[in-house]
């Protein structure tokens, strides 16, 4: 995981920052350059996915939205102590 951290410092993606809460923990913030690269990537990935869906009937593209829609919470955390346990 560290090699991995330290590619993405390295290319400007992101930077380390002490926790503010616990003094041995340190942070992962994204720099602009990894904000704008991040934005890039989901562009991209989310044109891929309507072409993909554009081949469906609307009917199956509903039910596509409705299954998503059902599974979202499932991948969002919904509190700021669920948020520190998915990145521990």
């Amino acid at each position: 995981m560290s090699t991995l951290v330290d590619g993405l410092v390295t290319r400007g993606l992101v930077s380390r920052e002490p926790s503010p809460k616990d003094r041995r923990r340190i942070a992962l913030c994204l720099t602009a350059r990894g904000q704008s690269t991040l934005a890039a990537a989901r562009r991209a990935t989310q044109a891929g996915l309507a072409r993909l869906l554009a081949a469906l009937s609307n009917e199956d593209q509903v039910t596509v939205a409705n299954a998503m829609r059902a599974l979202r919470p499932l991948f969002v955390p919904r509190t700021e102590e669920e948020a520190e346990a998915r990145s521990a």
